[in-house]
Formats: C-alpha cells, structure tokens, sequence
C-alpha cells in the first residue's frame, strides 16, 4: 500500500505554529487528533495532528512540536500524505479519488469510452475527466450520467444517453492536450458570441434606418399640410380650430 495526498499547506496561522491546510475531499477524520500525515509520497517528515478546527471557513491545524509561527511559515506549500490502510472507511458509494483514477468507462453496451485520468471536485459534483484513444470527455459524477461504480472490477458503468455524451465530449488528436481543445472550444464560443453580437447590432441598425425613414415621410407629409398643399387631402375635408364662440367650437372649411 501506498500513500496518498490528502492536503496542502497554504500558510501559518497564528504567532503559535498552527497552519492553514487545503484539503483534498470533505471528510474531517484526516486531520483529526493524533492522525499521522507525511510530508512526502515516501519517507519524508512525519506530521502528526494535535487538533484541527474549522475557522472562516479555513482549516486550521497544529502539529505536534511546531510551536512558532517561524516554523510554521517555513512549511509554506508542503504536500501532505496520508498512508492509504490509514484513511477512515467511507459510506456505501463514497470513495477517495485515487481509487477512481484508471477505472474503465464502459456504456450500458459495454462499449469501453476510456479510463478516469482525474477527478474535479466542483460545488455540483464530481466530475470525471476521462482520456479514450480519440476523444475526451469531461463526465459529472451524477445520476444523469452514471449508473453505477464498480471499484474491485474497475469499471464505471455510464446511463444509456448517448446525446448527453455527445454534449460533454471533445474531439482530440494525437498532437493535441485537453488544455488546447479548451482553449479551442473557449475561442470557438466567443466567435459565435461575437457573429451573434454583429447580427443583433445589424438589426437594430436596419429598425433605426426605418424608422428614420419613416418619421422622415411623415415629417413630409405634414408640411404638405400646412402649406395648404392639397396632396393626399381631400380640401373640403381640410378645417382649423379658431377656439370657441356662444359655448361652441367654431371651424373654417376650406371651401
């Protein structure tokens, strides 16, 4: 058995040697009292814990003989391990990362997409980032996705939803990484947006010229008007308020 890496030591905390540790995964008995940590995958320093708390939404923890903040300071960025027989047993249908990665994912046909190459931990989920010989996907650790999880064969079984595959898949070639089709696909997004942008921009431009036209002709059409210009007017029909006399309106007609 080996070991894995269960946090990271972000910075000193404190004038009394207590650290501010980032953690891999969300269970608290890794940095419990009396829990023994490494500083390396082997050999390496051996840290153990004398408390852990949860401050500001940081973990704090102190090590037994660290008691400066000098010290502590100079820990700044140490990887800690944990030896794999050493972690707290998880519930039905948890498991730790390092037992995720190189797992099969097959279909529900058994067809093979590829192995996990790394977990991402997000706020919705998990997200499995899976390498085939042609293409990568990029899986949510969900219903919708996965069906089940199989650690001792070493397969991930997936749904039968091929479209909701197709939505998370990425082409890849051989001279191509996972971070070049991102950016690919980032740049791919922000010309769409940009072609969408320049429509939109054209339409509204074409709606302003119409209406520009169009008060331009009613503007036309009322100093016909005024000018007394019969036009489109019949000149019968053409009368001017002249205000009110014995309680009634009184109008001049054109004829």
């Amino acid at each position: 058995m080996g070991r894995v890496v269960v946090g990271r030591i972000v910075k000193a905390f404190g004038v009394r040697g207590d650290v501010v540790v980032a953690p891999m995964g969300e269970d608290p008995d890794r940095f419990a009292p009396d829990v023994v940590l490494y500083g390396a995958a082997e050999g390496g320093r051996e840290f153990v814990i004398e408390s852990g708390r949860v401050q500001s939404d940081r973990l704090v923890v102190r090590f037994r003989g660290i008691d400066d903040r000098n010290e502590a300071e100079g820990m700044r960025n140490v990887v800690l391990y944990q030896d794999e027989e050493a972690l707290p047993e998880l519930p039905d249908g948890e498991f730790y990362h390092f037992q995720l990665i190189g797992l099969r994912v097959v279909r529900e046909d058994e067809a093979e997409l590829g192995r996990i190459v790394r977990v991402h931990e997000l706020p919705a989920s998990d997200v499995f980032e899976v390498q085939g010989s042609e293409h990568e996907w990029m899986i949510p650790r969900t219903e919708e996705f996965v069906s089940g999880i199989d650690v001792e064969a070493g397969v991930v079984h997936l749904i039968a939803r091929d479209d909701l595959l197709e939505a998370v898949g990425q082409a890849r070639s051989q001279k191509e990484s996972p971070g070049k089709i991102r950016r690919k696909a980032r740049e791919e997004a922000r010309r769409k947006a940009k072609e969408r942008n320049a429509t939109e921009r054209d339409a509204k431009e074409r709606d302003a010229s119409t209406s520009a036209e169009g008060r331009k002709k009613r503007n036309s059409w009322d100093a016909d008007v005024v000018e007394g210009t019969p036009t489109d007017l019949d000149a019968g029909s053409k009368q001017r308020s002249r205000g009110k006399r014995g309680g009634k309106l009184e109008t001049e007609h054109g004829v």
